[in-house]
Formats: C-alpha cells, structure tokens, sequence
C-alpha cells in the first residue's frame, strides 16, 4: 500500500511540473509572438555602443543553448528570468549561462553588480564596461566561488549550501 501511495505521489508531483512546464512556454511564446527575427547588425544596432552590441551578439550566441526558442527573436529589454526563463527549470542553467558570459569575455562579474543585472541590455553594458576597463561604483568580489551563484539568486532564490558554483 505504501508503494502505491509513493507511486501516487510522485506521479502528482511530476504532472504538476509539467503543467507549470507548459504554463511558463505559453508565457514565454506570447511575449515573443509578432516578433520579427533580427539578424546580428540589427540586434548590435540597439545598443548604444558598438562594443555593447558586440557584447550583446555574444550573448545571443552564448543564450542559444539555454531557451527553446529562436534566440533572433530576443531584444535587449528582456529580463532573463520573466521573460527568457532562464533559471526558471532548475536554476543551475543561469549558473552555467553567467560562467559561459565569463569565460568568453575573461571577466569577473561581481555579485553585487551581478545581482542587479535582470535584462539582456544591462548584462551587456556591464560586461562592455568590464572589457573597457571603467569599473563600477560597487567593490569588487572576483572570488569565482560566488561569481556565478547571483543570477541563480535572482531568478530562484538562495543557492543551497550543495550547489557547487
């Protein structure tokens, strides 16, 4: 009886991930819906800098792996986690998306500027100011332990105490 009720519960669980699955893709394609797809230049062109269009092509490109979706159809307002659900699932990928933007870049990105970062536009000027070599007004933490646990916090809440960055 144990086994059944064990069996009834997990199946409850997995239905209702799945509903919430099919609820955040629905939310997600009727933000995108009308959108127009844009080509690198065009993208690069709605920021204010070239460097800062660089950077943004570049997070298109590193983005591509994360959503299910034609990453031409992204513009530089959309929020990460509301509109792009990145981290949404299981919160890891955010990790993964904001190491991979470090690595390309060979930037630090420090917790507390990262943690403010919410759309594709900030993201990209932070990390064209890093590549400049202007820094923030906010101190630095390079440590690379906690420099990919911020966009999870953001989007998912805490990272536990298990999750290696």
């Amino acid at each position: 009886m144990s086994i059944a009720i064990s069996l009834l519960a997990v199946a409850v669980c997995v239905a209702f991930a799945a509903a919430v699955h099919r609820r955040n893709r629905r939310r997600v394609v009727k933000h995108l819906v009308g959108r127009e797809a844009l080509g690198n230049e065009q993208f690069a062109s709605l920021f204010p800098s070239p460097l800062e269009g660089k950077v943004g092509v570049s997070l298109l490109r590193l983005l591509a792996p994360w959503v299910r979706f034609d990453v031409a159809l992204i513009r530089p307002a959309d929020r990460f986690c509301a509109d792009l659900l990145l981290g949404v699932e299981d919160g890891l990928d955010a990790n993964e998306f904001v190491a991979s933007v470090e690595r390309e870049w060979r930037i630090d990105l420090p917790d507390e500027e990262a943690a403010e970062l919410r759309t594709v536009a900030e993201l990209a000027h932070a990390v064209a100011r890093r590549v400049s070599g202007v820094q923030s007004n906010l101190s630095l933490n390079t440590d690379p332990r906690n420099s990919t646990k911020r966009l999870h916090r953001q989007c998912c809440g805490p990272v536990s105490s298990n999750v290696r960055a």
